[in-house]
């Protein structure tokens, strides 16, 4: 493999992600802008960043660009103090992107000064992409370019010696030799080509060979051609067609339209939803990648380096027009504009997570300057609260939920050992009000985990013989007797139970019903779902224990949280003989918790708004998680999903189907959402299960 390869190689195992169902996402990393003086104490920021989750950061000095390649290095942190700076955060696990900005002078005096009425002296001239700079100039290669070289240099070698930390520990640095510099990358694309080769002399020289990535920051401009590569002669287009093939890495600005991925008639109309967002992202994916690339550029898909997001926020234009800076805001608009940027992060963290339509290693989050400084670190009166608070709990859900618990095996032998011991004492009360000549049904009342009492209706055939059962586990609501009488008209035994508590004829529950997903999320050994489990193998035993069931054809069905007590159960007791389950709950919560609005939005708005409790809960629905689970199913299995499901998420749903070995199928229903055409996919739950027992319809 050649060198090139090798180092591309590096720079994906550094800030990408492997394709699958579940793993991590790919890295999310902090900037860091700094001008004079503002690393000389950098540890409290990193360690804010730290705690924040984030896995890199993005050191961005500033240097005054004067004009006629002429830079001003007054206001610029100096040698030592970045490189101490760069050593405090590989010290602290960081991965390190260095990326100079050239700016103009008047960005020395603060960002307050471009409001409203500076907008059009800005577009002409107030931005980096319109700058003139040669990249061989003395000031930019060997003053910036080189000086930067020569800091990272200092860095490593300083940890070098410090034999307490493995040299293989501190990942490659990604160095960016140009920051957004368009009409000099569209008028001067040899002298970049120049550049690469100058540079990666300099790295042999300071022994940095496969230590720095050699990387280039473009625009979001790149993006579109008309702005970009339209403008380049066709000789220019393929020297930047060939500085592009030799660097390491390159990165864009991502600041497109983010509700591009919408139906073009629901827009304006509505916000996007997260999906929508991460969707647009990827279709800035491909269309970089395919008509930019590709079509413009000539680049085959192996001659394209790694590719990363080097920014990324949502300004005073929202969504639509995300690098939008300038304005004052209104408190309405201001309030709606905090919920935009909220949603625009949020989409950011789910194309992320996602390896399917990604091809970005890792992006980073602007942040300096308002609505782009969502936690406040620049200027407090920026901070964003709803954007941070997402971005904190999705980083931590990242780590949480990758996974499943080393101990989960072992938690729930214990938890079914516990069960145990609290016999099942069941009463049946007959209810001849709801019987005939064809059909018994009774009232049962029985012991549940912990001595919990639970209220079930129990059918069967009124004939005295041995029968296939059905598990029934609850949904949410009502668990009424015409669910196991139907079953037991048609040959079964069904126990259909209440998994409350509470009686099984209610027509109402208890407002805190609607909680119940947080109740005791703290611990495991408290969550009020490790007792629902462990309650549907009690159902199991209470069904085993009785005379007319056939114990060896026992099987479990059920919709919503009944559909994923179904599956923990056929998971939990090998005497389940066969199981099916409709829109269950659970499925994945690494893919079900960003976008969920039913059960799972409980939980992700308490990470999201009581920090304290929010790595216990992460942990804690870890071992309730059926993704955890479904290797363990044996009995045949039918999974049901609905694909306009925003409660129990499709995705989800399949990657938990997609984990189950024994035998089954997975049934879509691309028009459904949460509780549509439910007796239609009632009627197909059970059919598999009549078939699967050996009983038809």
């Amino acid at each position: 493999m050649r060198t090139r390869e090798l180092i591309a190689a590096a720079v994906l195992l550094t800030f990408s992600l492997p394709a699958a169902a579940r793993g991590p996402a790919a890295p999310l990393g902090a900037s860091y802008p700094c001008n004079k003086g503002d690393l000389a104490d950098p540890a409290p920021r990193l360690d804010q960043i730290k705690a924040a989750g984030f896995d890199f950061v993005s050191f961005i000095p500033n240097y005054t660009y004067a004009g006629l390649n002429t830079i001003d290095f007054t206001e610029a942190p100096g040698f030592d103090e970045l490189s101490r700076a760069e050593e405090a955060a590989l010290r602290r696990g960081f991965a390190l992107v260095i990326k100079p900005h050239l700016e103009p002078p008047m960005y020395q005096r603060g960002f307050q000064m471009f409001g409203s009425e500076n907008r059009s002296w800005r577009a002409r001239t107030g931005w980096r992409g319109f700058f003139d700079v040669d990249p061989m100039s003395v000031d930019y290669r060997e003053k910036l370019v080189f000086v930067q070289l020569g800091i990272i240099k200092e860095t490593l070698s300083r940890l070098d010696e410090d034999k307490s930390i493995p040299k293989k520990s501190i990942a490659p640095i990604r160095f960016e030799l140009g920051t957004e510099l368009m009409n000099s990358a569209v008028y001067q694309p040899e002298r970049w080509l120049e550049l690469l080769g100058a540079a990666r002399t300099e790295l042999t020289r300071l022994g940095l060979n496969g230590r720095v990535l050699l990387s280039h920051n473009f625009c979001h401009h790149f993006e579109m051609p008309e702005d970009f590569v339209l403008r380049m002669t066709p000789l220019g287009r393929k020297a930047l067609a060939k500085y592009i093939k030799g660097l390491d890495a390159f990165a864009v600005s991502q600041y497109m339209d983010l509700t591009a991925a919408m139906p073009a008639a629901e827009r304006g109309k509505r916000l996007p939803t997260v999906e929508e967002i991460a969707n647009a992202l990827r279709k800035h994916d491909a269309d970089l990648r395919e008509k930019v690339l590709a079509k413009l550029l000539g680049l085959k898909p192996a001659e394209i380096p790694p590719f990363h997001i080097g920014e990324f926020g949502v300004g005073r234009g929202g969504l639509r027009h995300p690098n939008l800076w300038e304005g004052a805001a209104t408190a309405e608009e201001h309030a709606a504009l905090q919920h935009e940027i909220a949603l625009g992060h949020r989409g950011l963290l789910e194309y992320l997570r996602v390896a399917k339509g990604r091809t970005a290693g890792g992006a980073v989050l602007w942040l300096t300057g308002r609505y782009y400084d969502i936690f406040g670190w620049m200027n407090p009166n920026d901070a964003v609260p709803e954007a941070a608070d997402a971005i904190k709990a999705a980083l931590a859900a990242n780590r949480a939920l990758v996974s499943a618990p080393a101990d989960f095996d072992e938690f729930w032998k214990g938890t079914l050992a516990e069960l145990a011991k609290t016999p099942a004492d069941l009463k049946l009360a007959a209810a001849p009000e709801q019987s005939d000549d064809k059909v018994k049904c009774y009232k049962a009342a029985y012991a549940g985990f912990g001595g919990l009492p639970l209220h079930a209706w129990y059918c069967r055939p009124a004939e005295d013989k041995k029968y296939p059962a059905i598990l029934l586990n609850p949904w949410y609501g009502q668990t009424s007797v015409s669910a196991p009488a139907d079953l037991a008209r048609r040959g079964f035994a069904a126990l259909a139970w209440q998994g409350r508590g509470y009686e099984v004829d209610l027509s109402s529950y208890p407002a805190e019903n609607a909680q119940y997903v947080l109740s005791g999320i703290d611990s495991r050994e408290t969550y009020t779902y490790r007792a629902l489990y462990a309650n549907a193998v009690r159902g199991v035993d209470v069904l085993a224990s009785l005379p007319e069931v056939n114990a060896q054809k026992i099987g479990a069905a059920g919709a919503s949280q009944g559909g994923g007590l179904s599956l923990a159960v056929a998971a939990l007791d090998p005497r389940v003989a066969a199981v099916s389950a409709d829109f269950p709950f659970m499925c994945d919560v690494y893919t079900g918790l960003p976008l969920s609005e039913g059960t799972l939005r409980s939980v992700r708005e308490l990470t999201e708004k009581e920090p304290a409790r929010r790595d216990a809960a992460l942990r804690t629905v870890a071992y309730f998680d059926l993704l955890n689970f479904a290797p363990k199913i044996k009995a045949p299995v039918k999974v049901q999903v609905g694909l306009r499901d925003q409660a129990c998420v499709p995705d989800g749903v399949k990657n938990v189907f997609a984990a189950i070995t024994a035998p089954g199928r997975l049934e879509e229903f691309p028009n459904s959402g949460h509780g549509d055409d439910n007796a239609l996919r009632r009627d197909k739950m059970l059919d598999f299960v009549y078939s699967a027992l050996g009983t038809e319809k």
